[in-house]
């Protein structure tokens, strides 16, 4: 009688196996089921550290190119490259150590025409028509020895296309870290982080106007991009370079 209320209990406890639900495997370390793909990391193609060997790296037609007009008034930067992927702004330039021969103390400046719109902004020193937003004040030589471009950035109140300096308002402080900036041999290289420009009176728009100049003594020397000095235009002064982001 044992033996047989054994049996009874084995082919129940078969038929129990087989009318339920499989019991679900396990994951383990040799589990084939893909898990969800890692975020891309992002590498930045050029390093702020005086080495300008990744620049050669950079396909001519992916950045924006000025080089320095023949006959230009202030040829103390000779070319100026930009480059913008989906993170950052480079810029790249290369300038006459002539032109600087004091560089205990070296100025210089970006500008902006952040809406890309002629019939906006003003400071017409330089370029033609002055339709700037932004200006940056930083310098690129302190006690003769280069030094990171960290410029405070100023915002234009002034009227529409007007001249002059006094205008710009501050927005930003020096040493916000707008920008880093490296350089040597007459070579000069930096790289501002695209979400930290400020959105506020005016974004960065998808394209962008972009001027730079270096100066000896709150002077330009250098002003790129630029024009030939003709008598229809005696200043030479050029379009700014257009941007446009990635």
């Amino acid at each position: 009688m044992k033996k047989l209320f054994m049996s009874i209990l084995a082919v129940a406890a078969i038929i129990c196996v087989s009318c339920g639900k499989e019991p679900k495997p396990t994951p383990g370390p040799d589990d084939p089921t893909p898990g969800p793909e890692p975020e891309p990391t992002y590498v930045a193609p050029i390093t702020i550290d005086g080495d300008f060997s990744d620049w050669a790296k950079i396909d001519d037609a992916k950045m924006c190119i000025a080089e320095c007009a023949e006959n230009a008034l202030k040829k103390g930067i000779t070319v100026l490259k930009v480059f913008v992927d989906e993170a950052y702004m480079f810029v790249y330039f290369e300038y006459d150590n002539a032109a600087i021969p004091d560089k205990s103390d070296v100025q210089g400046h970006v500008y902006f025409d952040a809406d890309n719109d002629e019939n906006t902004g003003g400071c017409s020193n330089q370029w033609e028509p002055g339709s700037i937003e932004y200006m940056g004040e930083g310098h690129f030589f302190r006690g003769d020895a280069i030094s990171s471009f960290d410029p405070s950035l100023s915002y234009w109140t002034g009227e529409v296309h007007a001249q002059g300096w006094e205008e710009f308002e501050e927005v930003l402080p020096s040493g916000s870290g707008l920008f880093t900036g490296d350089g040597k041999d007459g070579k000069y290289e930096m790289a501002m982080l695209l979400e930290s420009f400020p959105g506020d009176p005016v974004p960065l728009g998808e394209e962008f106007g972009f001027g730079i100049d270096i100066q000896q003594a709150w002077s330009s020397v250098g002003i790129m991009p630029n024009a030939s000095s003709t008598d229809d235009n005696p200043n030479g002064k050029s379009k700014l370079l257009t941007v446009k982001k990635k």
